[in-house]
């Protein structure tokens, strides 16, 4: 399963509510939580929605210590030499 932006939006959501996601009964966005579930990082609770597990704090951790992208500017002409010194596939 790829991570989209909506994993995202609903696993902060539980990160930092104990209230119900409020577009649960939109299907996609349900089958959404429900990937959150299979990946051990959300829960059922009693009110048939969901809570946070402790994976799902580590999994905001994360990716909250990921820095920002850095911009690279380099010449086209230099490109493959620039990849040699890298490691990288031009």
């Amino acid at each position: 399963m790829a991570v989209t932006p909506l994993h995202v939006h609903i696993a902060l959501h539980y990160h930092v509510s104990p209230e119900q996601w409020h577009m649960l009964s939109v299907p996609i966005h349900r089958q959404y939580a429900d990937d959150l579930v299979a990946a051990g990082l959300l829960q059922g609770s009693r009110d048939a929605g969901y809570e946070k597990t402790d994976g799902l704090a580590v999994w905001i951790d994360a990716i909250c210590s990921t820095p920002f992208p850095v911009k690279r500017w380099v010449m086209p002409a230099a490109r493959q030499a620039l990849a040699a010194v890298e490691g990288e596939t031009p």
